[in-house]
């Protein structure tokens, strides 16, 4: 897979993403297979998840460096899984 059919990717998990208000994303092109992907995404009750992945696609997803962390208004909620889908389930259960 080419870096920018995972950085599609990404972009429709976020478009499909109901709960989202608005986005902030930085795709970086390193080479054809490598790529960095860094964003802020601003949830309906005003929390944020702030993420970024450091990826090689060529052999499948690689993912070597990978930060996903969401914050409300009231404390810090650690996400354990290192998939973008998987987090923002986890953001939208905590969502009122």
């Amino acid at each position: 897979m080419y870096i920018t059919d995972y950085f599609r990717k990404i972009d429709q998990v976020i478009l499909n993403c109901p709960a989202i208000i608005s986005k902030e994303i930085l795709f970086d092109q390193r080479t054809k297979y490598i790529g960095f992907v860094r964003g802020t995404l601003v949830f309906r009750d005003g929390s944020e998840l702030y993420f970024k992945e450091f990826i090689d696609s060529e052999f499948g997803i690689v993912k070597y460096k990978y930060g996903y962390h969401y914050q409300n208004e009231e404390n810090i909620i650690p996400a354990s899984i290192p998939d973008l889908e998987d987090v923002l389930k986890e953001v939208i259960m905590h969502l009122p």
